[in-house]
C-alpha cells in the first residue's frame, strides 16, 4: 500500500515538473523568437504544430513558421508551405 502511494506521489511530482519545464521552455522560446532567433520561432512552431508542451494550434504554428521563414530559416519556409497547402489558416 505504501509503495503504491509513494509511486503515485513520485509520478504526480514528475508530471508537475514536466509541465513546469515545458512552460519554461515555451517562455524562453517566445522570448528568443521575439528577439529575432529564427530557430526559436521554428522550434516553437513545431511545439504548437504537434501539441507538445502546449495546446495544439496549427494556426499559431503556421504564423511562427512564417516568422522563421521571414528571418531566413528555410525549415520554417518549408513547414509554413506544408501547413498552407493543408489549408491551415
Amino acid at each position: 500500500m505504501i509503495q503504491k502511494l509513494c509511486k503515485r506521489i513520485v509520478l504526480t511530482f514528475c508530471v508537475g515538473m514536466s509541465v513546469a519545464f515545458a512552460l519554461d521552455v515555451v517562455k524562453n522560446l517566445e522570448k528568443d523568437c521575439n528577439g529575432g532567433n529564427a530557430g526559436a520561432c521554428s522550434n516553437l512552431g513545431l511545439m504548437y504544430d504537434y501539441g507538445k508542451g502546449v495546446k495544439q494550434d496549427k494556426s499559431k504554428a503556421k504564423k511562427l513558421f512564417g516568422d522563421a521563414c521571414d528571418m531566413g530559416y528555410q525549415g520554417g519556409c518549408d513547414a509554413y508551405r506544408e501547413l498552407n497547402e493543408a489549408g491551415v489558416q
